[in-house]
């Protein structure tokens, strides 16, 4: 049985979302941001698609992110049920996917198992085929070295300052590693406790663990072959190894690729006009 088979109890996730002046009813957009991140980074890209496209659209946020429920499961099963069950929720029985990153694995998961709920699908840097080793390593060390600076943290400052600091911080001792780190929009979301000691809005030690013990992987065994309207976005810039245009042909026959110049591995940050360019004009005004 594939482990997408298996049935993950959902959470209650956290979302935003918005409505355009003279909205049309085509279905939705739905963004879906990555690791490390919250919906906020979709904050000035959804209201442009929305206007745009005259759709309502949703940020949704993962499972131990943020305002999200918190989980000791943090398996690709597990996020794709919550997915599902806030659409479910919002009665959306269908909609347009758009996935950063770990969101955008996800967003292929959804595609492959469940391509009856998704009209079009747009996957921003990420890959259909699983990461390499050293690139796992090199986020582990960005979440371990995160927690180890800010336990050091002096109460004084404050949540914006911290995060800040945290990353600028992470960012430096990575770009050792790697010039590409540069180009990465590193923000880490902080908050102060009621102690007066800083956390992060991050379940690390439950991402960390499935990091290490590879349990959040996409299973193609079963996988079904998608024939839904496709879109791979990356930055010439990334940090992300280049994906398997093959492989990903091979489950998603009408998917198109565009590398856009000038980007990381955050193309909706790096080039906004040109990121939300491409999805007006895939998605449909």
């Amino acid at each position: 049985m594939s482990n997408l088979e298996k049935s993950p109890k959902p959470v209650k996730i956290n979302f935003t979302s918005y409505v355009p002046r003279d909205a049309s009813s085509r279905l939705p957009v739905i963004f879906i941001h990555g690791l490390l991140d919250t919906i906020a980074t979709w904050d000035k890209v959804m209201k442009v698609i929305a206007d745009r496209t005259k759709r309502k659209v949703y940020a949704l946020g993962l499972r131990n992110h943020a305002e999200s429920e918190w989980s000791d499961e943090f398996t690709l099963p597990s996020l794709v049920a919550d997915v599902e069950e806030f659409m479910k929720s919002k009665a959306i029985s269908k909609a347009n996917i758009v996935g950063h990153s770990v969101g955008g694995r996800i967003a292929i998961a959804l595609a492959l198992y469940k391509p009856e709920i998704i009209e079009k699908l747009v996957v921003e840097d990420s890959l259909v085929s699983e990461p390499p080793d050293d690139f796992l390593e090199q986020f582990l060390k960005i979440s371990k070295e995160s927690r180890k600076q800010i336990s050091r943290l002096p109460s004084c400052v404050d949540e914006t300052t911290a995060s800040d600091l945290v990353s600028q911080f992470v960012l430096q001792c990575l770009s050792k590693v790697s010039n590409e780190f540069s180009h990465v929009p590193l923000v880490l979301p902080v908050k102060k406790n009621r102690d007066g000691k800083f956390e992060f809005q991050v379940n690390l030690e439950v991402i960390e663990k499935v990091i290490e013990e590879k349990t959040c992987h996409l299973d193609l065994s079963k996988a079904h072959i998608c024939t839904i309207d496709t879109l791979f976005i990356r930055g010439e810039k990334t940090v992300t190894p280049t994906e398997d245009k093959e492989l990903a042909l091979q489950y998603f026959p009408n998917a198109r690729f565009h590398v856009v110049k000038n980007a990381g591995h955050a193309v909706h940050l790096d080039c906004r006009q040109i990121f939300t360019d491409l999805l007006v004009n895939f998605i449909g005004k």
